[in-house]
């Protein structure tokens, strides 16, 4: 029992950090990989329109499998633009905390998958999903909730050979509440390639 409410006190700690110091959006909406212009034209103009929404940010956003020769996990691969990522997610170093920027010449990855891949900054992941690559590891960042490898979106085409694609939006809402949320993702999904909307609070409860 008391190692019950050890383990459950370790968690709730994490996931406090996660989504208060970690994560600064209220929610993540997916799109089509095929979105048409004219559809990727209305989401946008609803979220920059929408005074309900402070601030979104477009992103791509996908799983695959992580590996070296020690060790391999499925991870999700994320590009994002570096100088608009710190208003959403912030990057820091597990010790020290100090700021992570997501360079133009390499990955960021979270500090539990540096450890099961068992590489450090300066050393390389192969990474396997649409498509494979080897992808050199910049820094380590602080997280604590699956796996993260964190990609500029210039990199990525120079890596994987192919166009960046977005397809997910990391957005803000002036209100976090449920009734609030709930509003709002019934607009976006009357819009035509609008996948799916979550609430992280929600992902947070469960």
């Amino acid at each position: 029992i008391i190692a019950g409410f050890g383990i459950r006190a370790s968690l709730l700690s994490t996931m406090s950090r996660q989504y208060e110091e970690i994560y600064h959006y209220t929610a993540q909406v997916a799109v089509a990989d095929n979105l048409l212009d004219t559809e990727q034209e209305a989401i946008e103009g609803y979220l920059s329109g929408s005074g309900d929404v402070v601030d979104a940010l477009p992103c791509y956003l996908t799983s695959g499998t992580a590996e070296t020769d020690t060790y391999s996990t499925t991870a999700y691969l994320q590009t994002v633009d570096p100088e608009a990522l710190g208003d959403f997610v912030t990057l820091r170093t597990m010790d020290g905390g100090e700021a992570i920027t997501v360079p133009d010449d390499g990955a960021v990855i979270d500090q539990k998958l540096s450890e099961l891949l068992d590489v450090a900054p300066g050393g390389s992941i192969t990474v396997d999903g649409d498509t494979r690559a080897e992808v050199p590891v910049a820094a380590v960042t602080e997280h604590y909730l699956g796996h993260f490898i964190y990609l500029s979106p210039a990199y990525y085409e120079t890596v994987f050979g192919e166009a960046h694609t977005e397809n997910a939006y990391l957005v803000d809402l002036a209100d976090n509440s449920q009734e609030s949320c709930d509003a709002v993702f019934a607009k976006l999904m009357d819009l035509s390639g609008v996948v799916s909307a979550t609430r992280m609070l929600s992902t947070r409860d469960t």
